[in-house]
């Protein structure tokens, strides 16, 4: 199968960028900032915002940082010429590593907290690390350098982590409260915290529309450049 084969063409790449020991001295990090406060923060309400937060890091800006790198060596301007499609460097890129910030996630999770509904956690932390890295490739893509796109990426990460504000009870007019709630990120959250199928299935559908936002970027930036 393609798609197999591209996968582990891209986990290997990872491993050359380092972004696995990236991935790992952040599970350090974490653990040596917050294991010490571990009776004090690790609440089970704060595990979705933390997944929330950390999938930032490990999807969306490890997703720009291969972009860029493949853009440097010529490689996504070779791939025009390629039989590979799209969708396949697309899901291949946010499919691995959103199971690597899901790995990551949830061994600070089993750092810090107790009674973790793992099934939750780790299908929750799969579809928003999918859509972030989704979002990661849309953001990047138009841009040719790293210090032009980290300004703009700041503004696109405090979006991402909005819904923070409905997840800590910080909205209270009711317009905002409805808008967070049809926020890409908030169904997941809500399927973390507990939420039925419907939650599921809108995070499902949030992931399928930013992976054609990617596919229609690709075309744009890539293809078409």
């Amino acid at each position: 199968m393609r798609l197999a084969a591209v996968l582990a063409n891209d986990v290997r790449l990872q491993l050359r960028y380092g972004l696995y020991a990236v991935s790992a001295l952040m599970v350090l990090i974490w653990g040596g900032l917050v294991l010490p406060l571990r009776g004090v923060l690790a609440a089970p309400a704060l595990l979705p915002a933390l997944v929330l937060v950390n999938l930032i890091i490990t999807t969306f800006y490890f997703m720009a940082a291969l972009v860029l790198f493949e853009k440097g060596e010529g490689v996504l301007a070779a791939l025009v010429v390629t039989p590979m499609r799209s969708g396949e460097y697309l899901v291949s890129k946010a499919l691995s590593l959103s199971l690597l910030a899901t790995a990551e996630t949830l061994l600070i999770a089993a750092v810090l907290f107790r009674d973790v509904q793992w099934s939750r956690i780790v299908i929750g932390a799969l579809l928003l690390g999918f859509l972030y890295a989704c979002a990661g490739f849309v953001m990047v893509v138009r841009f040719a350098s790293i210090d032009r796109f980290l300004m703009p990426s700041v503004v696109a990460v405090t979006l991402l982590l909005l819904p923070l504000l409905t997840h800590f009870g910080l909205v209270g007019h009711r317009v905002v409260e409805w808008l967070m709630a049809i926020h890409p990120a908030e169904p997941a959250m809500r399927w973390m915290r507990g939420g039925g199928a419907f939650a599921l299935c809108g995070a499902l559908v949030w992931c399928a529309a930013g992976l054609l936002l990617a596919r229609r970027e690709y075309q744009r930036f890539v293809v078409r450049a």
